[in-house]
């Protein structure tokens, strides 16, 4: 996905499906990914697409993305991947993600849910799409 189309306030279908398919090809690589979710941000007024991985304390935020680089290097941008570019990787005990997890631990399915202008454990959710949240 190119960089442009990211700066829209709106979460189209194409960032959608980028997202959901960047995940099917990371779960197939076998790259750890606990919460994998888009996330909206006011300020710098961009969406990326979170991943949480427990690879991010074990062996360092650095190879982890090398982990996540090397699963996604032979994908062309008309496959609909998200690039590193839209990503950003946290440890799977970020606290925001464990707000999330915490606000939605009463639903039976989490996988796709969608938070909008919501404050969670001192948070502020913008905007958030959900994949998971394990």
């Amino acid at each position: 996905m190119g960089q442009n189309v990211l700066v829209d306030r709106y979460l189209s279908r194409e960032m959608i499906e980028a997202g959901a398919e960047t995940l099917r090809r990371l779960d197939s690589a076998k790259v750890a990914i606990k919460a994998a979710y888009w996330m909206y941000r006011v300020e710098p007024g961009r969406w990326r697409l979170v991943l949480a991985s427990p690879d991010y304390n074990k062996i360092g935020p650095t190879k982890t993305i090398e982990k996540i680089q090397l699963a996604l290097e032979n994908i062309k941008e008309e496959d609909g991947i998200v690039t590193l570019w839209d990503i950003s990787v946290v440890d799977s005990t970020d606290s925001i993600v464990k707000a999330m997890k915490k606000a939605l631990k009463k639903r039976k399915d989490v996988s796709v849910t969608r938070l909008t202008d919501t404050y969670i454990d001192g948070h502020y959710i913008d905007d958030a799409y959900i994949y998971r949240m394990n």
